[in-house]
Protein backbone atom coordinates (compact mmCIF):
# COMPACT_ATOMS: atom_id res chain seq x y z
CA UNK A 1 0.00 0.00 0.00
CA UNK A 2 2.45 2.46 1.00
CA UNK A 3 1.56 6.03 -0.13
CA UNK A 4 -1.45 4.78 -1.51
CA UNK A 5 -3.72 5.02 1.10
CA UNK A 6 -2.05 7.55 3.18
CA UNK A 7 -3.56 11.00 3.05
CA UNK A 8 -1.85 14.16 2.01
CA UNK A 9 -1.69 16.94 4.14
CA UNK A 10 -0.83 20.73 3.81
CA UNK A 11 2.40 21.75 5.43
CA UNK A 12 0.82 25.64 7.12
CA UNK A 13 3.62 25.29 10.00
CA UNK A 14 5.69 27.70 7.49
CA UNK A 15 3.07 30.21 7.30
CA UNK A 16 2.93 33.48 9.03
CA UNK A 17 -0.71 32.82 9.69
CA UNK A 18 0.00 29.41 11.51
CA UNK A 19 -0.90 30.91 14.87
CA UNK A 20 -4.70 30.79 13.85
CA UNK A 21 -4.18 27.45 13.75
CA UNK A 22 -2.97 26.67 17.25
CA UNK A 23 -5.01 28.99 18.98
CA UNK A 24 -8.70 27.86 17.63
CA UNK A 25 -9.62 24.48 17.43
CA UNK A 26 -12.47 24.71 15.35
CA UNK A 27 -10.46 26.82 12.87
CA UNK A 28 -8.15 24.41 12.53
CA UNK A 29 -10.72 21.37 12.38
CA UNK A 30 -12.36 22.93 9.79
CA UNK A 31 -9.05 23.74 7.27
CA UNK A 32 -8.28 19.65 8.20
CA UNK A 33 -11.63 18.99 6.69
CA UNK A 34 -11.12 21.08 3.77
CA UNK A 35 -7.52 19.78 3.01
CA UNK A 36 -9.65 16.07 2.79
CA UNK A 37 -11.41 17.43 -0.12
CA UNK A 38 -8.74 19.44 -1.98
CA UNK A 39 -5.73 20.30 -0.28
CA UNK A 40 -5.17 23.28 -2.82
CA UNK A 41 -8.56 25.36 -1.74
CA UNK A 42 -7.93 24.33 1.88
CA UNK A 43 -4.56 26.54 1.28
CA UNK A 44 -6.42 29.06 -0.46
CA UNK A 45 -9.27 29.75 2.06
CA UNK A 46 -6.81 29.70 5.15
CA UNK A 47 -4.64 32.23 3.69
CA UNK A 48 -7.89 34.32 2.49
CA UNK A 49 -9.18 34.16 6.12
CA UNK A 50 -5.93 34.46 7.89
CA UNK A 51 -5.20 38.05 6.12
CA UNK A 52 -8.86 39.24 6.70
CA UNK A 53 -7.92 38.80 10.46
CA UNK A 54 -4.92 40.13 9.87
CA UNK A 55 -6.50 43.45 8.13
CA UNK A 56 -9.66 43.73 11.06
CA UNK A 57 -7.68 42.36 13.62
CA UNK A 58 -10.24 40.24 14.90
CA UNK A 59 -9.65 35.61 14.78
CA UNK A 60 -11.52 33.28 12.68
CA UNK A 61 -13.91 33.23 15.76
CA UNK A 62 -14.80 36.39 16.20
CA UNK A 63 -15.45 36.40 12.50
CA UNK A 64 -18.53 33.47 12.95
CA UNK A 65 -19.56 35.64 15.25
CA UNK A 66 -20.18 39.16 13.84
CA UNK A 67 -23.54 40.21 12.98
CA UNK A 68 -23.97 39.76 9.09
CA UNK A 69 -26.57 42.02 9.09
CA UNK A 70 -24.66 44.60 10.80
CA UNK A 71 -23.32 47.71 8.23
CA UNK A 72 -20.00 47.54 7.17
CA UNK A 73 -17.86 50.94 7.33
CA UNK A 74 -15.73 49.66 4.97
CA UNK A 75 -16.39 51.69 1.35
CA UNK A 76 -15.23 48.72 -0.90
CA UNK A 77 -18.01 46.52 1.15
CA UNK A 78 -20.58 49.06 0.37
CA UNK A 79 -19.98 49.71 -3.27
CA UNK A 80 -19.80 45.95 -3.91
CA UNK A 81 -23.13 45.86 -2.63
CA UNK A 82 -24.47 48.46 -4.96
CA UNK A 83 -23.13 47.43 -7.50
CA UNK A 84 -24.92 44.40 -7.26
CA UNK A 85 -28.36 45.55 -6.26
CA UNK A 86 -28.07 47.56 -9.87
CA UNK A 87 -30.24 46.95 -12.02
CA UNK A 88 -29.45 46.93 -15.62
CA UNK A 89 -31.92 48.75 -18.46
CA UNK A 90 -33.98 46.86 -20.17
CA UNK A 91 -32.13 46.50 -23.87
CA UNK A 92 -34.24 47.81 -26.72
CA UNK A 93 -34.43 45.48 -29.42
CA UNK A 94 -35.17 46.96 -32.96
CA UNK A 95 -38.13 45.41 -35.00
CA UNK A 96 -37.69 43.03 -37.73
CA UNK A 97 -40.17 44.37 -40.88
CA UNK A 98 -41.38 41.49 -42.86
Amino acid sequence: MGERGKMRRLSLAKSPYYHYLEEDGNFRRWVEALERGSITTAANYFRKIAYGCEQLGTTPGALTKMDTREPSSSSTTSSATSRRRRRRAPVSRPTSSR
